[in-house]
């Protein structure tokens, strides 16, 4: 009698054994996504979890950013370019910073993109976008990085300044050069 509980129990460890080994070389078959062209992320406070809300958001991001790909969890918005194309920057923050929705609250702009730094002639930094050429304000003295080559391109991550003032240009914030 105890036999025959033995072999369902040793048949279900070797089931899962082989489920295992199944779902690891599935994994190991997926080569890694290579990073976007660009992304930027939109922190937000407020309603973010009803369904009404979230679709409101999705399309106003989509209006100004045709191109990308719009991600929403329960605090942020990802703005996705997986191809080159121009980065609608300031469109996408000024519309969701005054956006009417629900109790919504932009409280952080990130933006992460390859290109190089530059000089813009009077020592401060330009960021100019791999592949477009789009450029954005940096918000620092250029004099200070000097190992900052115009001819080597790097991938930062920078806070996006400038929105909450109208009328204010945007400039990115250097956080991080991946």
């Amino acid at each position: 009698m105890k036999s025959a509980f033995i072999f369902p129990r040793f048949s279900l460890v070797i089931s899962l054994v082989a489920l295992g080994l199944a779902a690891d070389a599935v994994r190991a078959e997926v080569p890694p996504q290579a990073p976007a062209f660009a992304r930027v992320y939109l922190s937000l406070r407020g309603c973010t979890s009803c369904s009404s809300c979230r679709s409101n958001i999705r399309q106003t991001v989509k209006a100004e950013a045709p191109k990308s790909t719009v991600l929403l969890d329960d605090e942020k918005v990802e703005v996705r370019y997986d191809a080159a194309c121009e980065i609608p920057l300031d469109k996408v923050v000024e519309t969701l910073a005054r956006s009417r929705l629900h109790n919504l609250e932009l409280v952080d702009v990130l933006f992460e993109g390859t290109g190089s730094v530059k000089s813009d002639g009077e020592g401060r930094g330009v960021f100019v976008v791999k592949e477009t050429n789009q450029s954005f304000s940096l918000a620092f003295d250029l004099r200070q990085f000097p190992e900052l080559s115009p001819d080597k391109p790097l991938r930062i991550v920078a806070v996006v300044e400038g929105w909450r003032e109208t009328g204010q240009p945007l400039t990115l914030k250097l956080k991080e050069i991946i």
